[in-house]
């Protein structure tokens, strides 16, 4: 496995949050708990490692430029003017101020002074600008040289002007080459692109590069590793030329930075630790998957199962409509709005003896669908059989419970019924509350019009022939007078007892024809009415299934970032 001391920290990160939330369900709580702290040691571990920076050494002549490399590598000036040496044999190191200083640097031999900084590119790398070889004598020449056994990399820096210098070479040979890892640069390479065409600038830097080559055969490196560069390029941000290496050398010394992590994990065993502990994110997956699979199933038979779903639901709400709101809606039972005379003084009296009978007071408006305390309804128990066949698909998986719960939470029947119950309670007051009571215009003329002819018919009857007679042939005050008096006379008399007795009774017939002539009329206005909230109410209904497919949908998604998320740790704990 080559895994970094960052990236193992960042995976078993991602492990900590994976239990802290509680998203693991195939695990119970003290599973959890055990799993948090043998993920907490490891993490210890890990840091502990992680404090060890890679030592880096640049070693070259003067004005080189070594100093800009620094500050090329850390993206930052680190390396400043100000850095002089106090004394020619004095080794500067720069560190970031976040990391420890190992101890084998601590008690070397020659005289150093620290730097701190604060540039994160370069957090765990320890740059070491060693003092410039053509300034050492004596003494303090071996102790250098011993001083570089104790780093990681050293990187010998020359230029186009010093790479064939015999003191740089002579140095070579002095250091013992077994046990370090040297890199060779060949700094300020844009000297060779000045004032020159790009081929012949080109043609330069090949020369360089070749008799750099065969110097350094020459004095015992057989395959060198070398890199042209500008650093100062690099550094003012300008954009790399393709000769320029720099990119490759500072990717180079981080995978070292990597592969010196890893050789610390591998001694400590914390790899296969680590890669153990995320495998029991298997059963995770697996039953991630098996949820999964069963919430995408049930989607596709809720979707499926639409038509019925409807039918059901339809079903449920006529039987409502027709059990609790037939005879209350707004306008079914008050037949004397469209009568008038006699008929409305008969509906009157109706309705009153109705109420008397049944000991029902008069609401004023349309009862609630479903009032509280209801239960049963069949819109409730489809949405309980809903809920149980999901449960039931988890037990005949074989799936921990805390899936239960969690799907349970997702449909809510209980929940889902009240939320239901309330939006088709208010559908039906506010629809009740809105429906305009008919006119019936022409019905209520019609009424006026025989009430009008019978009235007229009575007046004949009580005035006679002969007075109705004087009155057409005298048309003044003389003929109304005596039409007057006839009609009084025979108001009290047995003739005028019996038209009045035929007047009523016409009436009486008429009026209860009225009646139930509207009331035929607002029942079917009634129905129609039904019909329309019939229809709305299983909108509503519908509704509330793709509200359940789309929460379902959701719990589905959220399964599938899981597993891509378990699958991305897996993946990781798995690579050798």
């Amino acid at each position: 496995m080559n895994h970094s001391v960052q990236t193992l920290l960042e995976d078993l990160g991602k492990f900590q949050d994976l239990l802290e939330e509680g998203t693991l369900l195939s695990f119970s709580a003290d599973e959890r708990e055990a799993l948090l702290a043998e993920s907490r040691k490891h993490l210890l571990r890990l840091e502990n490692l992680g404090e060890g920076a890679l030592t880096v050494g640049l070693l070259g002549g003067t004005g080189v430029g070594k100093s800009s490399i620094m500050n090329a590598l850390a993206g930052a000036e680190i390396a400043s003017t100000s850095h002089r040496r106090p004394h020619t044999e004095q080794v500067l190191i720069y560190r970031h101020e976040a990391s420890l200083l190992p101890l084998e640097v601590q008690t070397m031999q020659v005289p150093w002074r620290e730097i701190t900084h604060r540039a994160d590119a370069v957090r765990q790398v320890l740059l070491c600008d060693l003092p410039d070889f053509d300034s050492l004598v004596g003494s303090h020449r071996l102790r250098v040289i011993g001083f570089l056994q104790h780093l990681d990399l050293v990187v010998w820096v020359t230029s186009p002007e010093k790479y064939a210098d015999e003191r740089f070479y002579s140095f070579l040979q002095e250091v013992p080459k077994a046990r370090q890892n040297f890199y060779f640069i060949i700094n300020k390479a844009d000297l060779l692109f000045a004032g020159k065409t790009l081929e012949s600038g080109y043609q330069e830097l090949a020369n360089v590069t070749a008799g750099f080559q065969r110097y350094l055969a020459a004095n015992g490196v057989s395959h060198p590793l070398i890199y042209t560069i500008s650093a100062d390029q690099t550094q003012q941000r300008q954009p790399a030329a393709p000769w320029n290496q720099f990119a490759s050398l500072r990717q180079q010394i981080f995978q070292q930075r990597d592969a010196k992590e890893i050789m610390a994990i591998k001694a400590a065993n914390l790899d296969a630790e680590v890669h153990l502990l995320l495998s029991v994110l298997h059963r995770e997956s697996r039953n991630l998957a098996s949820v999964s699979e069963l919430v995408g199933h049930f989607i596709e038979e809720l979707q499926n199962d639409k038509a019925r779903w409807m039918a059901a639901g339809s079903q449920a709400i006529e039987t409502l409509l027709n059990s609790r709101l037939k005879d209350e809606v707004p306008f079914g039972g008050n037949c004397g709005a469209c009568l008038v005379g006699p008929g409305q003084l008969l509906a009157a009296l109706i309705t009153d003896w109705q109420r008397w009978i049944r000991r029902k007071e008069e609401t004023g408006c349309a009862a609630l669908l479903l009032p509280e305390g209801l239960v049963g309804s069949p819109l409730q128990r489809e949405l309980e059989r809903l809920e149980d066949r999901l449960v039931c698909g988890l037990l005949a998986r074989g799936l921990p419970a805390a899936f239960q719960k969690q799907l349970t939470a997702v449909v809510d029947a209980g929940r889902q019924w009240q939320d239901l119950k309330g939006q088709l309670n208010h559908f039906v007051e506010t629809w009740s509350g809105q429906a305009a009571m008919p006119s019936f215009v022409g019905f209520r003329l019609v009424q006026y019009l025989v009430y009008l002819v019978l009235f007229l018919a009575l007046l004949l009857a009580l005035g006679g022939e002969s007075a109705w007679r004087g009155l057409f042939y005298n048309m003044n005050m003389a003929g109304f007078a005596g039409l007057l008096s006839a009609t009084i006379q025979n108001l009290f008399s047995p003739h005028g007892l019996a038209a009045l007795g035929s007047y009523a009774l016409v009436n009486l017939f008429f009026g209860w024809h009225s009646y139930r002539r509207a009331k035929k009329l607002l029942q079917r206005y009634s129905q129609k009415f039904i019909e329309s909230l019939k229809f709305e109410l299983g909108r509503i209904w519908e509704r509330e299934l793709e509200f359940i497919i789309g929460r379902l949908d959701d719990y589905s998604q959220r399964l599938h970032t899981q597993m891509s998320a378990l699958q991305g740790l897996q993946e990781k704990g798995k690579r050798d």
